[in-house]
């Protein structure tokens, strides 16, 4: 009996040991409306070279605002959003200023949508 008991002592004391504590840095981006990603890649290469766990989120907006994205129909956006390695997007308001294809052809190509920002 004794014996039991202390097997569920031990298993219990194992159950509320604290895990090994780690750090999540959590990287955010919002309303790029099309502007040059080049500079900001740079600073999110850094931050990953130094840091093991980082989370890239981006809250909607990609599209539109830059002669480029127009030119391209955010199609570039797309592609750098790709180089970036995002885990998770929100949907903005202006990223439906393409029209529905373009916002099809992103999902398709697998930028990673999570939520919506839109009102």
């Amino acid at each position: 009996m004794r014996k039991k008991l202390t097997l569920v002592l031990l298993a219990l004391l194992l159950v509320v040991l604290p895990a090994a504590s780690r750090e999540l840095i959590v990287l955010h981006t919002n309303d790029l409306h099309g502007q040059p990603l080049g500079p900001l890649a740079a600073e999110i290469d850094k931050i990953r070279a130094r840091h093991r766990h980082v989370l890239l989120v981006d809250a909607g907006d990609l599209f539109s605002g830059t002669p480029v994205s127009q030119f391209y129909q955010g199609r570039a956006e797309i592609e750098a959003v790709l180089a970036l390695n995002y885990d998770a997007l929100a949907v903005g308001n202006h990223d439906f200023d393409y029209g529905r294809k373009i916002l099809e052809e992103s999902f398709r190509k697998g930028l990673p949508w999570l939520a919506a920002n839109i009102f």
